[in-house]
Order: structure tokens, then C-alpha cells, then sequence
């Protein structure tokens, strides 16, 4: 009895490993085609790009907030680095993004110390300048001020 249960027990555990194995082997069942996830990444950076264009030229009328910019331009940068096919691509996008984020860091800080601005618009620039030399760091780039 004690031998039967051990044979049947090193059964089920090797057909368990062998379907496992199998799953992990096959990938995914469907995925997108390279070039067209790549053309609807592109189309996605090209909204993007003319969103944060749109939303640049209406801060600068009065009709949106700078909260509505930096949330376009993020939006943006995302995408970017989702379409990105190299490390080095991404390291580069960071690093773009970092010193803009130094800039809006540094527009928010004035911002509140001349009263225009409550002071959550400077903590959370810092916040995202912080997420963007974390991600460059992962990425391997430098994160020189």
C-alpha cells in the first residue's frame, strides 16, 4: 500500500511539473504583433506629444493649471518609455524628464514662497523628481544635479 501511494504521489507531482513547465514554455496565448504594438505606441507618444503641447499653451493663457500640464507631461513620458526598444533610449528619456523636473521643481517652490501656490504643488514636484532619479538609476544612468 505504502509503495503504491509513493509511485502514484511521484506521478501527479511529475505530470503537475511537466504541465507547469509546458505552460511557462508556450508564453502567452495571444499577443500583439511587434510592428502593430509599435505603431499604436507611436500613435499614443503623437496624442501625447500634442496634449502636452495643448495643455503648455493654455497654462500659459490662463486656461489650465500647471497640475494639468505636469499630469499631460507625465502622461507623456510614460508613453515614451513604454515605446522605448533600448536601455539606452530609456536613459535618455529619464534623463530629459529629470531636468524638467528640476525646473517644475523649482517653479513650484516659487510658486508657493510667493503665495500663488498651497503647499502641496512643491512636495509633490519633489516627489516626482524623486521617481524619476529612481527610475533612472534602475534604468543604469546617472543622476548628476
Amino acid at each position: 500500500m505504502r509503495a503504491r501511494f509513493h509511485y502514484c504521489g511521484w506521478t501527479v507531482i511529475s505530470f503537475l511539473v511537466l504541465g507547469i513547465a509546458g505552460w511557462l514554455h508556450a508564453g502567452p496565448a495571444t499577443t500583439a504583433p511587434a510592428p502593430a504594438l509599435s505603431d499604436l505606441q507611436q500613435q499614443r507618444v503623437a496624442t501625447l506629444q500634442q496634449a502636452a503641447d495643448l495643455a503648455q499653451k493654455m497654462y500659459e493663457q490662463g486656461a489650465a493649471t500647471i497640475g494639468e500640464t505636469f499630469r499631460v507631461q507625465r502622461l507623456l513620458l510614460d508613453a515614451q518609455l513604454e515605446a522605448a526598444t533600448s536601455t539606452p533610449q530609456r536613459v535618455q528619456l529619464l534623463q530629459k524628464a529629470l531636468a524638467v523636473a528640476r525646473q517644475q521643481e523649482q517653479l513650484t517652490s516659487s510658486r508657493h514662497s510667493s503665495g500663488v501656490a498651497g503647499p502641496l504643488e512643491p512636495l509633490e514636484a519633489k516627489a516626482e523628481r524623486l521617481r524619476l532619479e529612481i527610475e533612472l538609476v534602475k534604468a543604469g544612468g546617472q543622476t548628476n544635479p
